[in-house]
């Protein structure tokens, strides 16, 4: 019940999502990475919301930030993993 309720939000958001960054901005801001956090969780779904349409290129595009990229290294969490 909580995972259709979850893919349902997820179909939402992705659907919604018609600028490069969740927030609508032209660059990313906190509410982005905040975004990815959440998308990032959503990968123990089905379909996992990290494989979803414009879901998987915004999370790519959030990881791929140097910041975002050292922190993931630093703290030895796999972008798209099962950790």
């Amino acid at each position: 019940m909580a995972a259709g309720r979850l893919g349902e939000f997820f179909r939402g958001e992705e659907a919604a999502l018609t600028r490069p960054y969740w927030s609508g901005g032209d660059a990313p801001d906190a509410a982005d990475l905040y975004f990815m956090v959440i998308v990032r969780w959503g990968r123990w779904l089905a379909p996992p919301a990290t494989r979803m349409g414009k879901l998987e290129p915004f999370f790519a595009r959030m990881s791929e930030r140097p910041a975002v990229a050292q922190s993931f290294q630093r703290e030895g969490i796999p972008p798209f993993g099962n950790t």
